[in-house]
């Protein structure tokens, strides 16, 4: 058995519609998906990560959406 560690940065960037956001709260993600991580939206450390698990939290702000013929009515 052994286990690895590894450190990432990550970085909430400003952009034009304003800055990114690091959360636990992302849209359209089931809670059992960000249970392990932290209220900053980080995961907590000694959390054993599998394939495919989101490691940190992160939002992009959206700027104004032109709503669709069909929304429009």
């Amino acid at each position: 058995t052994s286990v690895h560690i590894y450190e990432k940065e990550i970085e909430a960037r400003e952009l034009k519609d304003g800055i990114e956001e690091i959360t636990k709260d992302i849209p359209n993600v089931k809670e059992e998906d960000v249970a392990h991580l932290d209220e900053s939206g980080i995961a907590k450390i000694g959390t054993h990560i599998k394939p495919g698990m989101i490691l940190v939290g992160k939002v992009s702000p959206k700027g104004e959406v032109k709503p669709t013929p069909e929304e429009r009515l």
